[in-house]
């Protein structure tokens, strides 16, 4: 037993291989997170300042949209990218790389020729929300396209400065254009384009020196890609679908809050959303570090021994966390925000328990997804949790208003977890 573990880099006291290297990992994307957090967090303080509520609430509207087709593009291939290379030499890490930045660039160009087609024929409305929402959740993707490579080689310092780098370049370009929209008095879907366009711009600046360094990413190979493509797609289908459920599910109180007739009501629960986020910052960051750890790990048992210490020590820490919350989160909205979203705190009472309860069970959700590799389990939870909230969602404001929509939110949201924490808990690794 001992010599199987030394094999796979575990020890019977340890949980996952190498500790102390896992930790400094941890530390590392929790740094990158933090700043790239911190800098996102400061460009939509800038949005809500410097615009009228109700243009926010469009702008939140489009944006929500926008993470929607960013997961309906992404196709799962980033979690499968980590799952196929993350036991690969260097150099085949790097090759499939391409590839995979080459398949994404494809998928895009597929998606936005399919889109225009589909608007000139008349299947798709012309109003350019949905065009420029595309626009912008393609460019999501291939601006983020480089973070799975540095996951997947564990070069945790190269991820850190790299999600700092894309929303630095993100925030920048953002305050440009609204320089230019307040400036020349532009109108609001000019407004719009010019938001969707910093994604791209992001993907400019950090990926044309990495092409330029290697130039096989300008020598695809058709067949290969292809085939690596599909590769991808077979095994991250269900991340794909899973990942498309979370955005619906996230935002989707927003554009309904929109369809209502209420865009300020939108931009306030938006707000909401985004402050509940900021919780998720040490939990995203450790699953970026154990994801591919779990992908390589061939010992569940010292996996979900790990986990169940983390749920028994980290309860009193959320609870600790919760607390404080409630004590400061009205002032420090109005301060942030200003007085006219001080109704983000209704929506926000209510979310922030569902958000603070991922900080223990976003790593089941992982190792259930890469360590058990059952991403169908986590699509069907996160499917049911969906379609509950977009079926209830009318009625819950219609009868509890933004409070009743915010709980079912939330409780939706803790059932789903739980029910994953106790399938990670017990279930067996697929072949």
């Amino acid at each position: 037993m001992k010599a199987h573990a030394q094999r796979h880099g575990t020890t019977e006291r340890g949980w996952l291989p190498a500790v102390h290297s896992l930790y400094g990992d941890i530390l590392l994307s929790t740094g990158g997170r933090v700043g790239a957090a911190a800098l996102t967090f400061a460009k939509t303080v800038l949005l809500v300042r410097l615009l009228h509520p109700a243009v926010y609430g469009g702008v939140a509207v489009l944006l929500s949209w926008g993470y929607i087709a960013s997961a309906l593009g992404e196709l799962g291939c980033g979690a499968a990218f980590l799952v196929l290379e993350s036991g690969a030499q260097r150099e085949q890490q790097h090759a499939r790389f391409w590839s995979f930045l080459r398949g994404r660039v494809v998928v895009s160009l597929v998606l936005g020729c399919a889109w225009f087609a589909a608007t000139m024929v008349g299947l798709m409305p012309r109003s350019g929300v949905g065009g420029v929402a595309l626009l912008f959740g393609l460019g999501q993707n291939i601006c983020h396209a480089p973070e799975f490579l540095f996951q997947t080689k564990r070069r945790f310092g190269s991820y850190s400065r790299f999600l700092i780098a894309v929303a630095l370049l993100q925030l920048l370009w953002t305050a440009g254009a609204l320089g230019l929209y307040q400036r020349w008095q532009l109108s609001q879907q000019s407004l719009w384009v010019l938001l969707a366009l910093a994604p791209w711009f992001a993907a400019l600046v950090t990926l044309v020196p990495l092409a330029f360094l290697d130039r096989s990413l300008l020598h695809p190979q058709p067949s290969a890609d292809w085939a690596y493509l599909k590769r991808m797609i077979a095994f991250g289908k269900w991340v794909a679908l899973g990942g498309l459920l979370m955005y619906v599910y996230q935002r989707w109180a927003v554009i309904a809050l929109a369809r209502g007739g209420s865009a300020e009501a939108a931009g306030a629960y938006d707000v909401a959303v985004t402050c509940a986020q900021v919780v998720n910052l040490v939990t995203l960051s450790a699953v970026s570090a154990l994801s591919p750890r779990f992908a390589s790990s061939h010992d569940p048992t010292v996996v979900r021994r790990g986990l169940l210490r983390l749920f028994t020590r980290g309860g009193p820490v959320v609870v600790g966390v919760l607390a404080v919350y409630y004590l400061v989160r009205g002032p420090v909205i109005s301060m942030v925000f200003g007085p006219s979203y001080n109704a983000s705190t209704v929506a926000l009472d209510a979310l922030m328990p569902s958000f603070l309860l991922t900080l223990l069970t976003e790593p089941m959700v992982a190792y259930t997804t890469f360590g058990l590799k059952a991403p169908h389990v986590v699509f069907w939870a996160a499917l049911f949790r969906t379609a509950a909230l977009m079926l209830g969602a009318g009625a819950a404001v219609q009868y509890h208003g933004v409070a009743g929509l915010a709980i079912l939110q939330s409780a939706l949201r803790i059932g789903e977890h739980l029910f994953i924490t106790f399938f990670a808990l017990s279930g067996r690794r697929s072949s």
